[in-house]
């Protein structure tokens, strides 16, 4: 047994953790899901998110303003995340303070079985917040009983021997629990020594809330002060002693998380525990890593930092297929790793080209050559432009069958060595034609000659000959292997071995030189400056730039002086940043007169942005660096410890990927994903550049935020730390004030996605569009703009191709216009009561009006009064001034006899039986002295605000009918003429 008491604590709990991760979290916890339970079609996964994911452990929200501005000073951290960082917290502090190397087999089951114990009452503290009771409130035992079954924590406990009943349980959370006011008799089965151990879970719970804590004084600098001085760890090791490493670089986010990565490690190797937290996340890299082992652990990680950094070793391909090897040290056996085709069959379609006129009278013949080795051909269109052909544009397969490699691969591998190219230095390798004449006799020397396509190719470009001849060469080889595996296993040895031709050109022996000679290799200073800038990072001392005894150019990103030899060229690999870049920095050559290319980075910035090629991140638009979206791939106390359990490689997904649901489209996010391994969550991708498209974008974010319970911010500008789970530092003005700000909580997702969702209904929907969308965001326009988008679709026709979009519009557009309606001042109230004008107007018109329903009339019975209205006054000011009093009774009349005539008159009980006349003057009054003189301002308004206001008319008029339950009118005119009169 380890003689490390941290190594064999974090032992233990690996395997304690890990039990209750695979038996609770994701066998159940995992399967309790958020929302109705939906029809999933086949071959889709069900993308509800888990429950405890949609309800905050941490600084969530509420419309309490008191309440909202205490949690407002806490990282919005989702109950489960809070819940497992208890859990691992506790469970860690318990065994490193109580488990010890001497401990008999009997001692040793007794501490598994409380720590058993505490992971379970770790997960269940905060179960008030998840039962939705107020903080104080009594836990019933029924309730905690059936999360004990919901969970499987019943079950799991059984599994060890530990039996803990509802009562217990109770008892054990107010333990841990200080702000518990409610305490109840102690249970029967009550355990003393896991009572004990639930201080450790309250401590962890302390630390936790520490941590998210933004106040001053609080953070990784409050939790390393808090474990220096609680008495619980005193004189217990290392696990009361933590040493923080900071680092805050917004810029090298992939340098940090290799960092990260490498303190991690270094940390369980040399101290034998994880880091107490680690976590890159706006920008900064936080870490707390054992005192005692510091300068060991920063050392190793320096180390494991350096090495882990990917070679830079490639193949490049220019425009006119020049092949050579460039970017790091070369040999033989990182030249063969590099050309698997399997990686990228695509970077090496251009090596096969060949002249399009020679290709088309040579097809059959080549095509046989790949049917030889075991590949396929996929040709480009015969009439397309170029004065090349590729015979493989897909990957060509092939099977190794018995030997080492791939055909794919060995003719890459062949053609690379065969056509590399040269160098007119006096000391370097023989040029391609001394290692074509060298092939060409290995061959001779088997017995075989080279078919007619080879031959006629000749005459050609030398490139393209010695292409087929490689692929001669493979096809030989390979037709041997269904005669001789071993002799073509010898064959292949004597092509492409250590030993072989590929060997001798690409090593050279004692008597020549090698291609490897050829290669300039930039690394060394590289990690010379990586070193350098890591070693200041964790001393926290300024950064001194790599050889800065050269000023005469800057960094093109973070401007530290840079030697002239470090300029950006088409092999430098550096993502998103252009030879020709403007910057403005010290000398710059940026006279406009001036084609050469004078963009320079630091062997610091250089490193990242190869990082992000390596990543596969698509090349930004423009130019320009895409945003960096943030999202931590570990999370709370020891928030590596679940991550051990398998030696899983890190695995990125980009948004799609997170909101896919359809298995077999690509990757997709299932399960507790960023709970159990390594996630690293959209780190390039694009912002649109459009509003409508941007709508989109926040909702994939939104939407994978919720499904990940994990904070996603977006940064165009330098990083900084925000506690919402949500945040974008760029939002448009107009679409912050749709969403109530920039920054967003748990609670706040779902509301936040309807109205970006009915926002994107509204932009898409023929007849609406963007810019009435956008007036969504404007108490001054929302109103207006929801009854127009309402009064659209209800005079839509069926069948029209969108009547999903319209039904979504027309329901969310009542909805929300009614709840505008009914505010008034921030005070609720009946439509009826509403002084704003257009309503009161509305509600006039109920009294003179009959109902008309909604989708069996046009709108023009509707508007009847409305229209009469706004075409009586402006024509009668057009044509003489008119007193009040004439207008008024004028107005009166004309509406009197337009419901007369038209038979549209309401009857007499809906106006408190007054005569008609009397229903129209008080109509006519609001509508002069409010309308007329208040909102038109004695004018004739532009005809698009006449079409907002009049869909406000319409839409209260149809719903203060519905409040004073008046019923649709029938078609019987006489009838209805006789009762209104």
């Amino acid at each position: 047994m380890s003689e490390n008491p941290m190594r064999l604590a974090h032992c233990t709990a690996v395997k304690i953790y890990g039990d209750f991760l695979d038996e609770c979290v994701i066998a159940k916890v995992a399967k309790d899901l958020d929302g109705p339970v939906p029809k999933v079609p086949k071959r889709q996964i069900d993308g509800r998110p888990v429950r405890l994911a949609t309800i905050s452990g941490k600084g969530g929200w509420s419309p309490k303003t008191e309440l909202a501005e205490r949690w407002k000073r806490n990282d919005n951290v989702s109950l489960l995340d809070h819940a497992l960082s208890v859990a691992r917290g506790g469970l860690m502090f318990w065994l490193a303070c109580s488990y010890r190397p001497w401990f008999s087999k009997a001692d040793q089951d007794e501490t598994m079985r409380v720590g058993y114990a505490v992971v379970c009452i770790a997960f269940l503290h905060d179960i008030d917040k998840d039962l939705g009771l107020q903080r104080g409130e009594a836990l019933d035992t029924n309730a905690v009983d059936e999360r004990l079954h919901r969970y499987g924590i019943h079950e799991f406990l059984s599994k060890r021997g530990l039996s803990i009943s509802p009562g217990a349980m109770r008892n054990y959370i107010e333990l841990v629990e200080s702000t518990q006011a409610a305490r109840t008799r102690t249970a029967a089965d009550f355990d003393r020594k896991i009572a004990a151990a639930c201080v450790y879970v309250g401590l962890a719970d302390k630390l936790d809330g520490l941590f998210t804590d933004t106040a001053v004084g609080s953070g990784l600098e409050g939790v390393v002060k808090r474990l220096e001085e609680t008495p619980l760890l005193n004189n217990k090791g290392d696990i009361a002693r933590w040493k923080i490493v900071e680092v805050r670089d917004g810029l090298h986010i992939f340098l940090l998380d290799r960092l990260h990565r490498a303190l991690s490690d270094a940390c369980l190797s040399v101290a034998g525990c994880l880091p107490l937290v680690e976590v890159v996340h706006d920008g900064a890299l936080l870490c707390a890593i054992p005192l005692a082992n510091a300068p060991e652990i920063e050392q190793d990680a320096i180390r494991k930092f350096i090495s882990d950094l990917p070679s830079r070793l490639r193949v490049q391909i220019n425009n006119r297929l020049t092949c050579e090897f460039v970017g790091g040290t070369a040999s033989w056996e990182k030249c063969r790793r590099l050309m698997d085709p399997r990686s990228g069959w695509h970077k090496f379609v251009n090596l096969l080209a060949l002249p399009r006129e020679f290709a088309n009278d040579w097809r059959e013949e080549i095509d046989a050559l790949f049917e030889a080795s075991g590949m396929a051909t996929s040709w480009t269109d015969p009439s397309a432009p170029g004065a090349n052909a590729k015979p493989a544009l897909k990957y060509p397969g092939g099977e190794a069958d018995e030997l080492d490699m791939a055909p794919a691969h060995a003719l890459v591998f062949l053609l690379i060595a065969l056509n590399h190219k040269d160098s007119k230095d006096k000391k370097a390798a023989p040029n391609a034609s001394v290692r074509e004449r060298e092939l060409r006799c290995l061959m001779n020397d088997w017995g075989v000659d080279p078919p007619r396509v080879v031959q006629a190719a000749s005459g050609k470009d030398e490139r393209a000959r010695r292409v087929l001849l490689a692929l001669w060469t493979i096809a030989t080889i390979w037709q041997k292997l269904d005669i001789d595996s071993d002799e073509a296993q010898n064959q292949l040895h004597s092509v492409l071995g250590p030993d072989g031709l590929a060997g001798i050109w690409i090593d050279g022996t004692a008597e020549r030189s090698g291609l490897v000679h050829q290669v300039i290799d930039p690394s060394a200073d590289s990690l010379e400056a990586l070193r350098a800038w890591l070693a200041a990072q964790l001393s926290r001392c300024g950064e001194v730039a790599f050889d800065s005894d050269s000023f005469s150019k800057r960094c093109i990103l973070c401007n530290v002086p840079v030697p002239a030899s470090g300029r950006v060229n088409s092999g430098s690999r550096a993502h998103g940043i252009k030879v020709s870049a403007f910057s403005g920095r010290d000398g710059r050559n940026d006279h406009l007169s001036s084609t050469a290319g004078d963009t320079h980075l630091c062997h610091v910035c250089l490193a990242e942005l190869q990082l992000r090629a390596d990543a596969g991140a698509p090349g930004p638009h423009g130019g320009t660096l895409p945003p960096l979206i943030s999202s931590p791939v570990t999370s709370g106390l020891f928030g590596g410890l679940a991550l051990e359990r398998e030696n899983l490689e890190d695995l990125s997904l980009g948004l799609y990927d997170l909101n896919r649901l359809e298995v077999g489209k690509g990757k997709v996010y299932t399960g507790l994903g960023c709970q159990t391994r390594r996630l690293r969550v959209a780190r390039l991708e694009q912002l649109p550049d459009n509003d409508k498209n941007l709508v989109v974008f926040l909702l994939m974010v939104l939407g994978a935020a919720r499904r990940l319970g994990r904070p996603i911010h977006i940064f165009r500008g330098a990083p900084r730390r925000d506690p919402a789970i949500f945040h974008f530092d760029a939002m448009p003005g107009w679409l912050e004030r749709l969403l109530g700000g920039n920054s967003l909580r748990i609670e706040q997702i779902s509301g936040a996605m309807e109205a970006l969702e009915f926002f994107h209904s509204l932009a898409s929907t023929p007849g609406l569009g963007i810019e009435l969308a956008r007036q969504l965001s404007v108490s001054e326009t929302e109103l207006g703009a929801l009854c127009f988008a309402w009064a659209r679709m209800e005079d839509r026709g069926e069948n029209t191709g969108h009547e999903r979009a319209r039904e979504i519009v027309r329901r969310h557009a009542r909805m929300r216009a009614l709840a505008l309606m009914g505010m008034h001042e921030g005070k609720p109230m009946k439509l009826r009561d509403n002084p704003d004008p257009l309503i009161r107007l509305a509600w006039f018109a109920t009294r003179i009006q009959k109902r008309r329903g909604a989708r069996s009339f046009s709108a023009n019975k509707q508007l009847l009064c409305w229209k009469a209205a706004t075409d009586f006054l402006p024509a009668v000011r057009r044509e003489a001034g008119m007193s009040r009093e004439a207008l008024v009774l004028g107005l009166a009349a004309t509406l009197e006899e337009e419901l007369k005539r038209k038979f549209e008159a309401a009857a007499r009980e809906h106006r408190e039986d007054q005569p008609l006349s009397q229903g129209c003057i008080a109509f006519a009054e609001h509508f002069v002295d409010h309308i007329w003189g208040g909102i038109f301002q004695s004018r004739e308004p532009a005809s698009a605000a006449l079409r907002r206001m009049a869909a406000i008319y319409r839409f209260a008029l149809l719903e203060i009918y519905r409040e004073r339950g008046i019923g649709e009118a029938s078609d019987d005119n006489a009838e209805g003429l006789g009762r209104d009169i």
